[in-house]
């Protein structure tokens, strides 16, 4: 190679440039170490640290992307245990809403390592995202993509997860109440047993995903979309769920005391032995309905369509 009408040999340019490249790696590799030391560290700005060390790391980094999303779902998954007593949440555990209500609020770190998972870049994985029996109580993951994450027996409660993706989710048993799941995408996750008490849920899609024994007394379902959802057996006393579209839902055994189903579309959903004492049926649409056994005593049936609706043994007074 010839510089200036000096000649170069390739070789002596090829050293620096491989040198450089090493101290890069090395460098990298000085802050991973120390990034993860830091998520152990007894203070909330130490841990702090670390997970947005972590963060950076995988935004610059491909080929460490499925190391660190490990690591910081091991940090979440064992957070309780791993904080010492002294100082189990940090600072602002707990907030109050407009309406004076108060309300937990995830402490910084963990909400920073959520927010990391929530927005991690696009690039494939080898495996699912785990966060099974987390403590994520009060994190706002909004429009986070969470597809497919295991989120068994997580404590999600009083968590903000507006538009979140959660499709094909696992969240068997984990605990949602007061949660905000509106406009959520939800469809095939499998919420059985799961706690969604006063949950927030208007506009969500929860089409074919199975909710089997699941707890939404008093959740607001307004307009969501639940076609072929499995309720089987979930109770839904006081919900609110006017307009929501359960067109081939089964709700066979469901507890539907006073809820609010007015205008709601019910067409051949599966409704044996459900119990509705009380409910508002008000415009709902029932047609090729399954109401056999089902309790209706004190219901609201005005204006409802019930053409084609299986009424056998169905109990009204």
């Amino acid at each position: 190679m010839t510089i200036s009408g000096s000649a170069v040999p390739a070789s002596s340019l090829g050293l620096p440039l491989r040198w450089w490249f090493f101290r890069r790696r090395v460098r990298a590799a000085d802050q991973f170490r120390f990034a993860v030391s830091r998520l152990a560290s007894v203070t909330v700005d130490d841990r702090l640290h670390g997970v947005l060390v972590l963060e950076q790391i995988m935004i610059d980094s491909a080929r460490r992307h499925q190391l660190i999303i490990a690591e910081l779902a091991t940090f979440l998954r064992h957070y309780p245990r791993a904080v010492p007593m002294a100082a189990p949440y940090g600072r602002h555990a707990f907030s109050q809403s407009s309406n004076g209500a108060v309300v937990r609020r995830a402490p910084a770190d963990v909400q920073a390592a959520v927010t990391a998972l929530g927005q991690r870049p696009k690039r494939a994985e080898r495996t699912r995202l785990d966060l099974h029996g987390a403590d994520l109580n009060g994190v706002n993951l909004f429009q986070a993509r969470l597809r497919d994450i295991n989120l068994s027996r997580a404590q999600l409660r009083d968590a903000i997860l507006f538009r979140a993706q959660l499709q094909d989710a696992t969240m068997f048993q984990t605990r949602l109440e007061n949660a905000n799941l509106s406009l959520a995408n939800l469809q095939r996750a499998d919420l059985g047993g799961a706690t969604l008490v006063h949950a927030f849920l208007p506009g969500a899609q929860l089409q074919a995903a199975r909710l089997p024994g699941a707890q939404l007394e008093h959740a607001n379902l307004r307009h969501a979309l639940m076609q072929g959802t499995f309720l089987a057996g979930a109770y839904l006393g006081h919900a609110n769920l006017a307009g929501a579209q359960l067109q081939h839902a089964n709700l066979a055994g469901a507890h539907l005391q006073y809820a609010n189903l007015a205008g709601a579309n019910l067409q051949h959903a599966n409704l044996t032995c459900a119990h509705m004492q009380g409910v508002n049926l008000a415009g709902a649409q029932l047609q090729h309905a399954n109401l056999g056994g089902a309790q209706l005593q004190n219901t609201s049936l005005a204006m409802a369509r019930l053409r084609h609706a299986n009424l056998a043994g169905v109990r009204m007074a």
